[in-house]
């Protein structure tokens, strides 16, 4: 039963998030260089989009059009794609806490697990980092939460209008990033398991509507772009998850071994067995990191379901019973079977770390309720809290210290300032000049367009590499670049940025960052050199 609050008590929710969105907008302002590489990718794609050009290239196959569409937006509004992706995150990240103080304050009809859930998620070290960040992330996890919120609101109350708004919030979910996609068959079973076939099948048309409403264009554009409603190159993911676990650094598989696959039935058939044992690896994984990131929350969560699991004493209907923990089990297993076929990252488990603060207030409050002998213990638990927040807090401005400092993109922007102030100075037609480099923001910083070193090569010809020469053309045909319609076989470099991780990867080349060698080819003119990066203007080439 939710017990509904008046709203006065609702907006009292407002009170943290506002803290918070104040803060982070703050500390983002610190964060100066645009290290995120999926971050920079969709922006410049929504630089493609905003110039009519449609979104097309790498990030239309890989991501769903809805943070390039709002990055865009908000570039119009900030004049700067970097701060406008930042605002993005900051935003979705303080309305989620609202969010959530709504959902626990209905579900409990008290304030004070409200502002816990909002405490325990604001403070998680992870959900603050990603809250700056120019990504994707934040936004999905916003929409994602959010959709599990208004079911089980759905589900309490057996009202159309909530499964609606689900269909929404996840459908916004998907339009962000497709692994939210595991939110639809999640809440399919959940209405077959509580309603019977002919309520489940009216809840679940219901909901589909919501879902398809925002959804459907985007399957429209995608079914014409890519042939296909769901359409998308994550079977490369899946076929890295398998190359990079046994080397790690090796990008191989995405200049050279993708050629021979094109759907995740091929990987699965090529190698069935390496398949099973990286999926099972994965799925470890998946409570490895919820375990850590979470600083052993998501164990405590675990513990407070079977302690309310012991204390209901209705061990026969607690599945039926406990709405909340069906939901959050069934979610989790369907998004934790989808993320595993691939790899696992912090990131993609971002939602999760929300959700494990939000259900640890739920459950404290629920158990404390159930059995009055828990208030014995209330001083107990009421310390431990505040120690583990101050835990949080700590490990949280260790992290930012670190984050801050703009050292986290692996040297792949490194003296981007002095290359942007050179090439400025020097070229008055840089805007139509193309760079090759590692990372896409090299391209927000110099207004130019840009194509991605092939950072695997079996050649020593530097030319050829220079020229994508030997490359398949489904290789090709993936390589990041901007703008997304670039032909990269007849458009030709005329600039490259070479740093110490590009050398890493083609040892063959690293002769382009020593200042004494003879073997520079006479069509590279070196214009900066430090102890990080050169940067060279090619001629000559096609």
């Amino acid at each position: 039963m939710i017990i509904r609050s008046s709203k006065p008590a609702l907006w009292k929710g407002a009170l943290i998030p506002l803290a918070y969105f104040i803060l982070t907008f703050f500390i983002a302002q610190h964060h100066t260089l645009f290290e995120e590489w999926d971050g920079a990718m969709q922006y410049l794609a929504g630089v493609d989009l905003f110039e009519g050009k449609g979104y097309r290239g790498v990030s239309s196959h890989f991501w769903p059009p809805l943070f390039t569409l709002l990055t865009g937006l908000f570039t119009w509004i900030f004049q700067d794609g970097f701060a406008a992706a930042k605002f993005i995150s900051v935003l979705s990240s303080s309305v989620l806490l609202l969010v959530i103080y709504r959902f626990v304050m209905k579900f409990t009809g008290s304030q004070v697990p409200a502002f816990l859930a909002q405490l325990l998620v604001a403070a998680n070290p992870t959900y603050f980092l990603y809250s700056i960040q120019a990504q994707n992330v934040m936004l999905d996890t916003m929409f994602y939460v959010s959709a599990i919120c208004f079911f089980f609101q759905a589900l309490q109350s057996a009202s159309y209008k909530y499964l609606f708004i689900t269909g929404i919030m996840a459908g916004l979910a998907g339009l962000t990033r497709y692994t939210s996609y595991a939110l639809l068959p999640s809440f399919i079973i959940l209405l077959f398991f509580y309603y019977r076939p002919r309520a489940a099948s009216s809840n679940v048309f219901t909901l589909f509507v919501g879902f398809a409403i925002v959804s459907l264009p985007w399957w429209i554009i995608n079914t014409l772009n890519s042939g296909g409603p769901f359409n998308s190159w994550h079977y490369l993911n899946v076929g890295y998850g398998l190359s990079y676990q046994s080397a790690p650094v090796n990008p191989k598989w995405w200049w050279h071994d993708q050629a021979s696959y094109n759907s995740v039935w091929q990987i699965m058939r090529q190698s069935p067995l390496d398949y099973g044992k990286h999926f099972l690896y994965n799925v470890m994984e998946v409570f490895s990191t919820l375990t850590i990131k979470t600083l052993l929350s998501f164990i405590g969560c675990i513990i407070l379901f079977f302690i309310q699991f012991l204390s209901t004493r209705k061990c026969r209907s607690f599945l039926a019973d406990n709405k909340f923990f069906l939901v959050i089990a069934t979610c989790l297993i369907m998004y934790t079977g989808l993320i595993s076929q691939a790899f696992i990252i912090d990131r993609l488990l971002l939602s999760w770390f929300a959700i494990t603060g939000m259900a640890i207030a739920v459950l404290l409050y629920t158990i404390g309720m159930s059995d009055p002998g828990w208030i014995k213990l209330k001083p107990l638990v009421a310390g431990a809290l505040l120690f583990f927040l101050l835990i949080n807090v700590i490990v949280t401005i260790r992290k930012m210290d670190i984050y801050l400092d703009d050292k986290n993109d692996s040297g792949q922007l490194a003296d981007m300032e002095k290359i942007t102030q050179l090439l400025k100075a020097q070229d008055p037609d840089l805007s139509q000049k193309t760079i090759m480099a590692i990372h896409p923001a090299s391209a927000y910083y110099l207004g130019c367009r840009f194509v991605m070193i092939p950072l695997y090569y079996d050649s020593n010809n530097i030319n050829d590499w220079i020229a994508y020469g030997h490359l398949a053309p489904k290789v090709i045909n993936y390589v990041p670049r901007f703008p997304g319609d670039l032909d990269i076989t007849k458009s030709p470099v005329n600039y490259l940025i070479f740093n110490r991780l590009s050398s890493t990867y083609l040892p063959q080349f690293s002769f382009l960052l020593d200042e004494h060698t003879d073997k520079i080819p006479a069509n590279f003119e070196r214009l900066l050199l430090t102890k990080d990066v050169a940067l060279y203007r090619i001629t000559g080439i096609r």
